[in-house]
């Protein structure tokens, strides 16, 4: 499990949350890249018979066609309710994810929050480091790995190297691209 402890974490963290929440379908829900919040499902209203006839208001009351017109209704409904459902138990299963992965300090960020999406993006704008952040962070990753440590298995070392390199290319780190360092 992945901490969200320093900006340092951010990178991991937020990538097993967006994609815990694609899994779950709800990641529009959440993405903090898209100008306005989007509004998640809302709880319907049963129908009733008074929606297929003003005057009715027992499905007695409607003709053969007016209760079939209201079956196709009633599923709709049951499909929707069946649909909200799922969505909120993702959106749960998130909020619980997030904060079960945040240290406590961080917390105080969506305390006052509502939405998911409010959430995560007060958690970006304060602890998403910036380029140069993560590039000084990588920098200093990168002079601790040229110090081979005897004690470190290959296998860990070279894991080490690969997750430098990825992370190196995806912030386009100077060194990596050129390739003057490695």
């Amino acid at each position: 499990m992945i901490l969200l402890i320093q900006p340092k974490d951010w990178v991991d963290w937020y990538e097993v949350v967006r994609s815990t929440a694609q899994r779950k379908g709800i990641f529009d829900l959440i993405d903090v890249e898209k100008a306005e919040a989007p509004t998640p499902l809302e709880k319907l209203n049963k129908p009733l018979p008074a929606n297929v006839s003003k005057t009715a208001t027992t499905l007695s009351a409607l003709t053969a066609d007016q209760q079939a017109l209201f079956r196709v209704l009633f599923d709709e409904y049951k499909d929707r309710v069946r649909e909200y459902e799922q969505q909120e138990k993702a959106m749960n299963e998130i909020f619980t994810l997030i904060s079960d992965t945040t240290a406590r300090p961080i917390r105080a960020y969506f305390r006052n929050l509502n939405t998911l999406y409010e959430i995560f993006r007060a958690l970006k704008q304060r602890i998403e480091p910036t380029k140069l952040n993560r590039s000084q962070l990588l920098v200093k990753e990168f002079e601790t790995l040229k110090k081979t440590l005897i004690y470190i298995k290959i296998e860990q070392w070279l894991m080490r190297w690969e997750a430098f390199y990825i992370k190196a290319q995806l912030i386009k780190l100077l060194e990596i691209e050129d390739n003057n360092t490695i």
